[in-house]
C-alpha cells in the first residue's frame, strides 16, 4: 500500500521545478543588469541567492539538469533596455535552448523589435516538451548587430525569470498513449465492500492519468496573407503530434486542412502558442503595424483567448507567446487565427519552423471553473 499509493502521492506533492528570479549584474550605467552585445547572444545568467531548485540542478546558472524523464513546462521572460533605439526597432531574440542525449540547440523562439530607448521590453517564450534525464536547459537572449549603445537584461526579480515544472513523470515519450482523465473520485463510506476495481479506480487509475495526461502539440506552419483578411485566416499546421484523440480538422467548410483539433475531454488545458510574422509590405517605412495571434473554439467570431504587438521592419518577424492555463470541452475545435493591420499591407509566417510556430495543449484535470 504504501508503494502503490502514499509513496506516489507524496511524489506527486512535490514534483521537480525551478524558479529563478533576477540576473548577476555586470553593468551600471543607465541600468543595473547582464548586459548584451550587438550581433552576439548572451548565456543568461541568474543570481543563485535568488534561484530556487527542487530536483534541478546547476553549476553555473545559466543552464540547469533536467532530473528525470517527463513532461515539462518551461518559461523564459526578460525585460531588456536599451539606451538607444533605431526608428526601425532593434531586434531582441529569446530562445529556450536543449542539450543532451542527442539533442543540441533551440526549442523555442521568439523575437520582438525593441523601439523605445531609455525604458523596457519584455520578451517572453515557453515551451511544453518532454524530456529526458541528464539533459540540460537554458535560455539566451540574442540583440541585433545594428543596436548600439548600452543594452542589458534588467536584473530585477519582476524584471527577469526563468521557470520549470514537472508536469508529469513519463518515461514512455511524448506520444505514449494516454488513459484520459482520471474517474471521479467518491469517498468511502463505513461499511463498503472494497473490490479490486474500486480500489484501482480510486488509486491506481488516478496515478495512471497523473503520469500520462492528454496532450498535443502542433508545429510548423507557412503562410503569406494580405492584411485586414476578412475571413479563413486560421493557420495550418503540418505536424500534429497527440497522445489521445484530439482529431486533425479543417474547422469549417472552405477553410484549410489541420487549421484545428477537436478536444477530447472536457477540462483544463495548459496552453502554450508561439508565433513569429514576418511584414512584407508596409503601407509606411519605420511605423508600427499592429498584428494578432489568438486562439478560438470551432468558428466563433471571438477570440477565445487574444493577444496583439506591432512591428516596424520589413521583411522581419516579430512574434507573440500565448501562455495561458482555460477551460475547453470536449468537442470544441481549436484553432489558432492571425490577423494583421492595415488592408494595403501583406503578411507571411516567417520562419516558420516548430521553433517559432508552435501550439501545444496539455490536460491538467477535469476542474470545474467555467461550468
Amino acid at each position: 500500500m504504501e508503494e502503490r499509493v502514499s509513496g506516489p502521492q507524496k511524489y506527486f506533492a512535490k514534483m521537480p521545478y525551478l524558479s529563478c528570479r533576477g540576473v548577476t549584474a555586470n553593468m551600471a550605467g543607465g541600468r543595473a543588469g547582464q548586459r548584451l552585445t550587438p550581433g552576439s547572444t548572451l548565456e543568461v545568467q541568474f543570481d543563485a541567492d535568488r534561484a530556487r531548485l527542487s530536483g534541478f540542478s546547476s553549476s553555473n546558472y545559466k543552464s540547469f539538469v533536467i532530473p528525470e524523464d517527463g513532461i515539462y513546462h518551461v518559461h523564459f521572460q526578460a525585460s531588456v533596455w536599451g539606451k538607444s533605439a533605431r526608428d526601425i526597432g532593434d531586434n531582441v531574440n529569446a530562445y529556450i535552448t536543449l542539450t543532451g542525449n542527442g539533442v543540441n540547440g533551440n526549442i523555442a523562439a521568439v523575437t520582438q523589435q525593441y523601439v523605445r530607448s531609455g525604458w523596457y521590453q519584455t520578451v517572453q517564450v515557453s515551451v511544453t516538451e518532454f524530456f529526458t534525464k541528464g539533459q540540460r536547459i537554458q535560455p539566451t537572449i540574442y540583440l541585433d548587430s545594428g543596436a548600439s549603445g548600452d543594452w542589458c537584461v534588467a536584473d530585477g526579480d519582476v524584471d527577469t525569470g526563468f521557470y520549470a515544472f514537472m508536469i508529469s513523470p513519463n518515461t514512455g515519450g511524448w506520444l505514449e498513449r494516454s488513459p484520459g482523465p482520471a474517474a471521479d473520485l467518491s469517498k468511502w463510506t463505513d461499511g463498503e465492500y472494497v473490490s479490486v476495481q474500486t480500489m484501482n479506480e480510486r488509486t491506481v487509475g488516478q496515478l495512471r492519468a497523473k503520469v500520462n495526461p492528454p496532450r498535443i502539440t502542433c508545429r510548423n506552419t507557412s503562410f503569406n496573407m494580405q492584411g485586414n483578411p476578412p475571413d479563413k485566416n486560421a493557420i495550418s499546421w503540418q505536424y500534429m503530434y497527440a497522445n489521445d484523440q484530439f482529431d486533425k480538422i479543417a474547422i469549417g467548410s472552405g477553410w484549410g486542412s489541420n487549421t484545428g483539433f477537436t478536444i477530447p475531454h472536457d477540462g483544463i488545458y495548459l496552453v502554450s502558442v508561439i508565433g513569429n510574422a514576418k511584414m512584407m509590405t508596409p503601407p509606411a517605412e519605420n511605423a508600427q503595424f499592429a498584428f494578432q495571434i489568438g486562439i478560438y473554439r470551432n468558428l466563433n467570431d471571438q477570440p477565445y483567448i487574444l493577444l496583439q504587438s506591432g512591428n516596424a521592419r520589413k521583411a522581419h518577424e516579430s512574434g507573440l507567446l500565448i501562455s495561458d492555463v482555460a477551460r475547453f470541452s470536449k468537442g470544441d475545435r481549436v484553432n489558432i487565427r492571425f490577423f494583421g493591420y492595415t488592408s494595403t499591407s501583406k503578411w507571411e509566417s516567417g520562419r516558420s519552423d516548430g521553433r517559432w510556430w508552435t501550439m501545444a495543449f496539455t490536460h491538467l484535470g477535469r476542474g470545474t471553473y467555467g461550468t
